[in-house]
């Protein structure tokens, strides 16, 4: 911790961010512990969804995917190795 991964990552983001067409978005999972290993995948759901400005009934995990697929972005997901058990949600 504390090498530098973040600021790097959105200088990164920043450098490439006209290589997409629907740009760059930046989810932090800092603040985010899960009680138990399985909800980790509903918390990033959860932050994915809200960074993508889904709410309420359309940010369910299909939804978002769909979104996801239809989308040019470069996702940057921050702080994920502590939610590793939710790696399953980015292979789809």
């Amino acid at each position: 911790g504390g090498v530098g991964k973040t600021h790097f990552a959105t200088q990164v983001g920043h450098a490439l961010g006209e290589r997409f067409a629907d740009g760059v978005v930046f989810v932090s999972l800092a603040d985010v512990e899960p009680q138990q290993p399985d909800a980790a995948l509903t918390l990033v759901e959860d932050r994915i969804a809200e960074a993508l400005g889904l709410t309420g009934a359309n940010a369910t995990r299909a939804s978002l995917l769909e979104v996801l697929a239809r989308r040019n972005l470069l996702l940057i997901v921050d702080n994920f190795e502590q939610l590793v058990a939710a790696a399953e949600l980015l292979q789809a």
